[in-house]
């Protein structure tokens, strides 16, 4: 009698054994999968932030650059308003302070930072000097996006509709006598320098900050 109690424990203890070791290798095998799946869905974002990075940094060096040319046209403008040595004549005057409507604005591509946030997918990034890269990169993206509408709507509330008052835009002159000496028009040309001044600076900075998070990117790839 015994020795078939013992013999039954024995199979007892040993089919709980053996499905307590299946429930365990099937946990592993669960989570082993998972893990490599999220390791192939993070490498396929940071992939993916790769490129769009690699855009940015064109279209911001392209921005910069055109700000920074405008800034400089303006502040020689500037200086021939204020009387100051300048090689500018008053008709090369006269042709620079008519570009104050001119920008060239930076737009992210910012798809795969979005879908990021969105899904929730954000944490599959494991890299922590990457992740605060990345948010840092968007702040300035931010800054600059603030720094775009707020130039344009002075543009849009102010200017333009002088603009629209006293310039006939078919025939490409003022209607008004010595346009380019008014009060309000010099104004603006200082307003738009500091603005294209700052926008340059922001594309510089957003640019450096690009480059560092790029090659955190491509560590991480690598």
């Amino acid at each position: 009698m015994r020795k078939i109690f013992k013999s039954k424990l024995y199979d007892v203890l040993l089919e709980f054994f053996i499905v307590l070791i299946s429930i365990s290798v099937a946990f592993y095998v669960d989570d082993w999968s998972k893990r490599r799946s999220d390791r192939e869905l993070e490498r396929q974002y940071l992939e993916d932030l790769h490129s769009d990075i690699e855009k940015d940094l064109v279209e911001l060096k392209d921005v910069g650059s055109f700000s920074r040319a405008i800034y400089l046209k303006f502040r020689e403008v500037i200086r021939f308003y204020s009387g100051e040595e300048t090689t500018f004549t008053q008709d090369s005057v006269d042709v620079y302070a008519d570009m104050i409507g001119n920008h060239s604005f930076f737009y992210p591509t910012d798809f795969t930072h979005r879908v990021l946030e969105q899904t929730g997918d954000f944490k599959l990034i494991r890299n922590k000097e990457l992740k605060k890269g990345l948010i840092r990169l968007h702040k300035a993206y931010e800054g600059l996006e603030n720094s775009q509408t707020n130039f344009l709507q002075g543009l849009d509330d102010n200017y333009f509709p002088y603009l629209y008052e006293n310039y006939d835009l078919i025939e490409g002159k003022p209607t008004i006598r010595n346009y380019f000496q008014q009060g309000f028009v010099k104004n603006y040309v200082l307003y738009a320098m500091i603005e294209q001044r700052n926008l340059s600076r922001m594309c510089t900075e957003a640019q450096t900050i690009a480059n560092e998070v790029r090659q955190l990117i491509e560590r991480e790839i690598n």
